[in-house]
């Protein structure tokens, strides 16, 4: 998200940027940028938000791949809203696992009526940055998890639903990968945008647990310690199940995050 068509972005202080956690990518101004797992492709740049002389060498590649991720999460969004064919104006929209809300801020620009997000660790300081840098501030964030344990949703009310339901990188970190299906699928109303894990899993019935430790925020105790793959097969499979009727899949663009690591995923819209 580029935040530099905001004049407020200007006045924010740029020590308190560099101090704090960005997993999202933002463009702050011509010098300071946030990107998230920029180690993937830049060795040894263990960073979520740099400034351009403190990386000299580092920062155009890594302005590119900011850039990139954040073109890719607008696509989605687009493509989210297009093929449910709503009227934004008149939906809610909610977002599981929403990080700093990079998405349901552009939403909120799309002019949607309602937006929700929930995150398990406390983002407060960064989205109240972002309301203050964009002048949107009736975005409802709040802090709740999912449960592995009981398969449960804790942040949302028992019958809160929602035209749109977000769920990107969320259920590869889980233990129980299609409960959180089933529960993302019973929160939809109209339409849901899934991104998950794959790996290489194009054919057969299955879930793989592969041992990756996550970093803290995420939790990295068992049973959670995994990174979890769901088979195209099996995620179609659950998703028709839960009461999708048609299962999209986007289609790769070079704009994007590369091919070899976007073929790793499955990102599907689904709709009722």
């Amino acid at each position: 998200m580029d935040l530099r068509r905001y004049p407020a972005a200007g006045g924010v202080d740029q020590d308190e940027l560099l101090g704090l956690w960005w997993y999202q990518p933002f463009r702050f101004s011509d010098d300071i940028v946030a990107g998230e797992s920029a180690q993937w492709w830049i060795k040894d740049l263990d960073h979520s938000i740099i400034r351009r002389s403190d990386y000299p060498r580092h920062f155009k590649k890594f302005c590119n791949i900011s850039s990139r991720a954040s073109a890719m999460y607008q696509d989605w969004g687009r493509a989210l809203v297009d093929l449910s064919k709503v009227d934004l104006k008149r939906s809610s929209v909610f977002e599981i696992g929403c990080n700093t809300g990079s998405l349901l801020f552009t939403m909120k620009e799309w002019g949607a009526r309602e937006c929700v997000g929930i995150e398990k660790v406390d983002v407060g300081t960064q989205q109240d940055i972002l309301k203050v840098v964009t002048g949107i501030d009736d975005i409802d964030f709040r802090i709740g998890q999912w449960s592995s344990d009981s398969h449960s949703l804790q942040g949302l009310g028992d019958g809160e639903r929602f035209d749109l339901v977000i769920c990107t990188a969320f259920a590869m970190h889980m233990a129980d990968p299609l409960h959180v299906v089933r529960e993302m699928a019973n929160r939809t109303k109209k339409a849901m945008l899934f991104h998950n894990l794959v790996g290489y899993l194009n054919f057969g019935m299955k879930v793989r647990y592969v041992p990756a430790p996550h970093h803290e925020r995420w939790g990295d105790k068992f049973p959670n310690n995994f990174d979890t793959r769901i088979s195209e097969k099996l995620l179609v499979h659950g998703l028709k199940e839960c009461g999708f009727r048609e299962i999209i899949q986007l289609k790769y663009s070079r704009r994007w995050l590369s091919w070899p690591w976007y073929r790793l995923f499955s990102t599907v819209v689904c709709i009722k």
